[in-house]
């Protein structure tokens, strides 16, 4: 049996009632109940975990690794952080990363590489102080660095996604400009496959938004500032909460994905795969659903994702809360609680993964 190609919004909208009804028999599975299988990992699932892991002490550090492959996700998101690894002009230290790639890899993970956030000393002179997200001052800069680590991370990391949200003013201050972001990406595109000629570089990461700054229209712009013969994927981030990915809300960033790869085929890529880099619902904070209600999000993702045919791999945001329970939103994403106890997300990735095994080898 395989996933069947889908390509319209009617039809997108005609799988909505056959994922509630999955969607429902997924979230079942998700209550206690006998031990979960041991899955294998699937290529078509990943986990971001950058929040969390390059700050944890060895014992912690090793449960969260062991917990995304124990999960089946054969995918880690870590952040390649530019304003971590090089806080001085030309001094350099790739250690903490060094530390997640190694033990990752150890654990039969392969890493997609986020090429992000600009030291101090390299930022746009606009950006305001203490602002660590701020755009770089040069593309050729960003560029050069996108190259450097491509090179130290050869061997290691061989998928790459450049910066992290561009089309939100918080991680792209001082103002969203889809003009430079594009500069940025074909200095960076080149500079990686300069490096490594087999790598997958991913542009966009795009994060819901509305007006020129909403995915799609974004991108119409990155194509017309140049970006095409750059990309080797485009990326998304396709947060639908509190709503079902199904559902037809204009905040809804899953059901925008059609108008995304639109775009893309209006411009030549239409065989070019969109990756859902993050993916997920918060448990606690503004806009908060309850942990059930989380668990059939990821699930109705899921049988949606599968169900495109120029979609890849999909990325849950994250693996465990910052703080379980607080009120800040970001704080509460996990699949994991703080303490490290499970939500009936998790049981939904595993099960996922399992089932992506059997598709594998049909």
């Amino acid at each position: 049996m395989r996933y069947r190609a889908v390509n319209s919004t009617r039809t997108l909208v005609g799988i909505a009632a056959v994922a509630v009804a999955f969607t429902a028999l997924v979230y079942v599975g998700a209550q206690p109940g006998p031990p979960l299988p041991v899955p294998s990992l699937s290529a078509t699932i990943g986990m971001n975990g950058s929040s969390t892991l390059r700050g944890e002490r060895d014992g912690e550090f090793a449960e969260d690794l062991d917990a995304v492959r124990d999960s089946g996700a054969g995918r880690l998101r870590l952040d390649v952080d530019w304003s971590s690894v090089e806080p001085t002009p030309g001094q350099q230290d790739w250690s903490s990363i060094d530390r997640v790639v190694d033990a990752a890899r150890a654990r039969g993970l392969t890493v997609l590489g986020i090429v992000t956030y600009t030291p101090r000393w390299a930022q746009d002179p606009s950006v305001p102080d203490g602002t660590t997200h701020g755009r770089p001052s040069s593309a050729t800069d960003y560029g050069t660095f996108a190259g450097q680590a491509a090179e130290h991370f050869a061997g290691r990391i061989s998928d790459w996604e450049l910066w992290n949200e561009p089309n939100l003013v918080g991680f792209f201050a001082p103002q969203v400009d889809a003009g430079f972001y594009t500069a940025m990406v074909r200095a960076g595109y080149t500079a990686i496959h300069r490096v490594q000629p087999e790598a997958t570089v991913l542009a966009g990461a795009l994060s819901p938004n509305t007006g020129n700054a909403a995915p799609a229209a974004f991108l119409r712009q990155m194509y017309a500032a140049g970006v095409s013969g750059f990309l080797d994927a485009v990326s998304v981030h396709p947060y639908s909460y509190p709503a079902s990915p199904s559902g037809t809300q204009r905040y809804n960033a899953f059901y925008q994905l059609h108008e995304v790869h639109q775009v893309m085929a209006d411009n030549g890529d239409s065989a070019v795969r969109i990756w859902l880099t993050e993916f997920g619902a918060p448990t606690g904070g503004a806009k908060a659903v309850s942990e059930q209600r989380q668990a059939a999000i990821i699930a109705e993702g899921f049988i949606l994702a599968r169900s495109l045919s120029y979609l890849g791999p999909v990325f849950i945001y994250e693996l465990r809360d910052a703080d379980t329970g607080s009120g800040d939103i970001e704080d509460n994403f996990g699949l994991l609680r703080t303490d490290g106890t499970q939500k009936p997300a998790y049981a939904v990735v595993v099960r996922q993964a399992v089932t992506d095994a059997a598709h594998a080898g049909r």
